[in-house]
């Protein structure tokens, strides 16, 4: 008579049976743990961009802030269409579908337009009031009239028709600035350094080298819809998940970066005059 775990068996199976039954199920027992394990393990976490942690708090930049925010919550809402696109068609590993793909680059686009119309508000809001205590400022804007004119006559004309009728001459000339800063796109290195000098401000936050490629990218992706002519099937290039959160990460860094430097100028300058 069997007693314990074996107690249900009868006497006509032999305790070889019995031990084999006991061992395959508790086999396929250990097998679902491990299996749940592995589950959680190669499980690929939901995929989020870096939170933006605004320091700003200075009136004049409150505009720059709001377009700031709003192009973070729409990449971040174009890397969650990606997740749900994944999610939908239930392979969660391997390649990416050109859906997914579109998704990827949506998000560095937006990342980039925020960048470009954060800079372009900050530009419009706070070129003036900085220009009316900063030396560095008031250089690039001289160095601005000059330039145009020597090179440019039709600006002659139309700085010398536009200021004698203005009421505020000095208002006028900067705004005339800021139509030239903010009239083209602001998606080279380059273009940012010449941003960051009008107002005053330092790019350490800046490395050109690393930088770069992050603009050619975006570029290829608005102007050539990242398609590369020169493969056989002249596919659109193939964009990396890491790498694509990575640059959008970047792209958000250097706005924020410009965002901060302003509003601390501002504030000093502000303290200075009281």
């Amino acid at each position: 008579m069997f007693t314990g775990p074996f107690a249900a068996w009868s006497g006509t199976v032999s305790i070889e049976q019995i031990v084999f039954k006991q061992g395959n199920a508790m086999a396929k027992k250990n097998t679902k743990k491990v299996v749940k394990k592995t589950i959680k393990k190669t499980s690929p976490q939901k995929k989020i961009l870096k939170s933006l942690k605004i320091t700003s708090s200075c009136e004049d930049c409150e505009n720059a802030k709001i377009i700031l925010k709003k192009a973070h919550e729409a990449s971040s809402a174009m890397l969650h269409c990606f997740d749900l696109l994944r999610k939908e068609r239930g392979n969660l590993r391997g390649g990416t579908t050109d859906n997914e793909q579109a998704a990827l680059r949506s998000m560095l686009i937006m990342a980039a337009a925020g960048l470009d119309s954060m800079i372009k508000q900050l530009i419009r809001d706070t070129l003036t009031p900085l220009s009316h205590k900063d030396e560095k400022v008031n250089g690039k804007l001289s160095d601005f009239l000059k330039r145009k004119l020597q090179e440019d006559p039709k600006f002659v004309a139309g700085l010398l028709s536009s200021v004698l009728i203005a009421e505020n001459q000095r208002k006028q000339v900067i705004e005339l600035y800021i139509d030239d800063l903010t009239g083209s796109s602001l998606q080279s290195t380059e273009e940012l350094f010449k941003a960051a000098a009008a107002l005053g401000i330092q790019t350490h936050g800046i490395d050109k080298a690393k930088d770069k490629p992050i603009f050619d990218a975006r570029n290829q992706m608005i102007h050539e819809l990242d398609i590369d002519l020169s493969a056989a099937r002249r596919s659109q290039n193939q964009r990396k998940l890491p790498q694509m959160i990575s640059w959008t990460n970047r792209l958000f860094v250097m706005a924020k970066l410009f965002l901060e430097a302003v509003d601390k100028k501002l504030k000093k300058n502000s303290a200075e005059i009281y």
